[in-house]
């Protein structure tokens, strides 16, 4: 999964949604059964957050 949107600067720009929205699906898809999402970013280091 492509990642490079989360080190764009301009959080209101059409990448930066697009990303957003991609990871969303992304997420959803391939959560299975589970009700949290590991946060996907280097500073979050894939940790849940509740």
């Amino acid at each position: 999964m492509d990642r490079s949107w989360m080190s764009l600067p301009d959080r209101f720009s059409q990448p930066y949604i697009d990303g957003v929205s991609s990871f969303i699906e992304f997420a959803k898809t391939h959560s299975g059964e589970a009700r949290e999402i590991k946060c996907p970013c280097i500073q979050g280091r894939n940790q849940d957050f509740t």
